[in-house]
């Protein structure tokens, strides 16, 4: 999915987890970097969803994650 436009409600619920209000009301949080979304990954942590820039999809290390 391509997110275009910032009235895209997948937008807003990103911009929502920016917030300590956002975060605390949905009992979600923003993983950035390799780094951590590898450890979330080995730590079984569910992943609801994965929002990435289309330059790491020609990153080859974020690519073997999955």
């Amino acid at each position: 999915m391509i997110i275009s436009s910032k009235t895209n409600s997948n937008y807003k619920d990103l911009l929502a987890l920016t917030t300590n209000r956002g975060r605390n009301k949905s009992k979600q949080f923003i993983i950035e970097g390799k780094r951590e979304l590898s450890r979330a990954l080995k730590s079984k942590i569910p992943i609801v969803s994965f929002i990435f820039s289309e330059s790491a999809t020609k990153c080859a290390s974020v690519v073997e994650m999955f």
